[in-house]
């Protein structure tokens, strides 16, 4: 075994010993690949020329993001790295052409959505509706880091630029150019996102990333309907087992980081398309209402040099046909410098954690260290031999 592929499995069993600390009961959580290291991100610089209407920003979900909106008649087409428009954005709706593999690229976080056979870069374009709004946001590649994005040892202080990227795109005949960047600075601290409230019949969980994933599992017969940002249905337990709804703009996300891009029709008022996540009564998703928009907190915030709550959100959910609610708290936890040893320290909570909490995360860690150093031997023994 070489000591690279002993530490990649380490890193694994530490990362599972954490998740299952957190949330004994979580399902496979969405994949949240291509997700920004703490401290990375994107930056718009502009587009051109300026097209009155039409506004384009960045957003980081499971990974970074463009989002357009475009209420005007005319069209705002994204245009694939093949030179065909992917992605159509208008007053009348969206519009992806399912003959273009960067339509399927962009569905993902990874990029490794399913190509098929029809669909080649410049072929004969094949448009379908796939919302019926005027804003969509799209996993563009281009934005994402590369190996040329090398962050200098000991980078502090002032933001660093890294690579630029370019989004070609049509404003109707007319070409215009999306530009941006992307850079570094060394966050202060990060953001935690934990539930505060329980809700009887539901066993809940949350576990960090970029955007926090919520895990919930039912006991035995109960039946359990989460509704997405709009009210709308969104994920579904019930004797078919776990479901999701691929006309869901909340569930979207989630669907992305499986893999799944849209294949239909997204919006409130679309009529739901159940799709099955398998079997048991466990339910996990990407959660956006417990994501904070920004990438570092208010300056009141960060002076404070305090935990502070950022987000306070709310997942509504229609257990056994009762109407309650899943609550919880994202927070902003600086980093203070511990004088003694001179490495980063998480600043003190104001309110202590449970008890049974720390147990567990000292637990989960403990195992996947101790497994580690398993490894580690016994990979040292082979090579002896």
């Amino acid at each position: 075994m070489q000591t690279g592929d002993v530490f990649a499995k380490a890193m694994v069993l530490l990362a599972l010993a954490l998740a299952l600390a957190f949330a004994p009961a979580l399902a496979p959580t969405p994949a949240q690949a291509h997700s920004e290291i703490p401290g990375f991100r994107n930056v718009l610089d502009g587009v051109t020329p300026s097209v009155p209407g039409v506004r384009i920003e960045v957003v980081t979900s499971a990974a970074a993001q463009l989002v357009a909106e475009n209420p005007t008649p005319v069209p705002l087409e994204i245009v694939a790295a093949g030179g065909e428009g992917f992605l159509r954005i208008g007053s009348g709706g969206v519009e992806a052409n399912l003959a273009s593999p960067d339509w399927y690229r962009s569905a993902t976080p990874e990029g490794d959505g399913r190509v098929p056979s029809t669909a080649v870069a410049g072929a004969a374009p094949n448009w379908v509706r796939i919302s019926v709004e005027s804003t969509w946001g799209w996993f563009d590649h281009r934005l994402h880091s590369t190996r040329s994005d090398q962050v200098p040892a000991g980078a502090e202080g002032a933001a660093i630029r890294l690579g630029s990227w370019t989004v070609p795109a049509r404003y109707g005949t007319e070409n215009i150019t999306i530009t941006g960047h992307r850079e570094f600075l060394r966050p202060p601290g990060r953001f935690r996102a934990a539930l505060t409230g329980k809700v009887d019949g539901l066993r809940a969980g949350v576990v960090d990333g970029s955007v926090p994933a919520v895990s919930i599992t039912l006991p035995a017969g109960a039946a359990v309907v989460v509704l997405g940002e709009a009210g709308e249905p969104m994920v579904r337990i019930g004797p078919d087992g776990p479901e999701g709804n691929l006309a869901s703009r909340t569930w979207l996300l989630t669907a992305a980081s499986r893999g799944a891009p849209p294949n239909g029709p997204v919006g409130a008022d679309v009529e739901p398309r159940w799709e099955s996540l398998g079997s048991g009564t466990t339910l996990t998703w990407l959660e956006p209402r417990a994501r904070y928009a920004g990438s570092l907190p208010p300056q009141t915030v960060l002076d404070s040099g305090r935990t502070e709550v950022v987000v306070r959100w709310t997942v509504p959910v229609e257990l056994d046909g009762a109407r309650v609610e899943l609550s919880g708290t994202t927070s902003w936890v600086p980093q203070s410098t511990n004088s003694a040893s001179g490495t980063p320290d998480v600043a003190p909570e104001r309110a202590p954690r449970r008890r049974a909490t720390t147990i567990a995360v000292i637990t989960g860690v403990g195992t996947a260290v101790f497994t580690a150093l398993l490894l580690l031997v016994n990979g040292r023994r082979s090579r002896r031999r």
